[in-house]
Formats: C-alpha cells, structure tokens, sequence
C-alpha cells in the first residue's frame, strides 16, 4: 500500500523522509528485527506537470514526502495520478487544513 504524506516544510518533509528511510526507533528498541526491507521513500519536491512522471514515480515508491505547496505546484493531472496511486494520506500539522492551498490537496483525495 502506498502512502502520502503532506507536511507544513522543507525541514519537516525531510525530517519525516529521513525516519521512514530508517524507521526512526524501531530498530534501536527492538521492534523491527531480522531481515526488514525499509520503504522506498520518494520526497516531491517540485510540482510535476503532467501524469506520466508521476505514475513513474509512484511505481517506484512505497511512501511519498510533500508539502502542500509542491502538491499545489502540480498540475491537475499530475495531482490526480498522485491521489489515485496511494491508498493512505497522512497530514503533519493537519490544522493548516483551513488554508487554501491544504484544501485543495484534501479535496483532490476526496474525489477519489
């Protein structure tokens, strides 16, 4: 299942990036032991314009790190071939979901 993930920054797109790559703890307390693959982790960065790299994209990864800001730099199909391929979204700092730019990013999962 492939999994999006919308932050508030730069700083925090990478922070969460970063312990996906590792999985953070769960390592050091014992909780993941043995053979474990790790995430493929794709950190959207920039908008894409059309849907033919984001399908790529998507193909290649488990988890993908935005902003809502990167997300709205999309276009309209790109954003739709983003939804379509993830089965979950997760919002960091979903209180920014009364701005305009973080509506529109929850409204393209709504279609759905």
């Amino acid at each position: 299942m492939r999994t999006l993930i919308i932050v508030p920054s730069d700083a925090l797109r990478t922070q969460i990036a970063e312990k996906f790559v590792t999985l953070g703890i769960l390592p050091s307390i014992g909780a993941v032991t043995g053979e474990f693959l790790c995430p493929t982790v794709l950190v959207l960065k920039h908008g894409l314009e059309t849907s033919d790299p984001a399908d790529e994209l998507t193909r290649r990864a488990n988890v993908i790190v935005t902003t809502a800001h990167a997300l709205n730099s999309c276009s309209p199909q790109a954003r739709e071939a983003l939804a379509a391929a993830c089965e979950r979204l997760f919002v960091d700092e979903a209180h920014h979901m009364a701005a305009r730019t973080w509506r529109s990013v929850a409204e393209m999962f709504r279609k759905r």
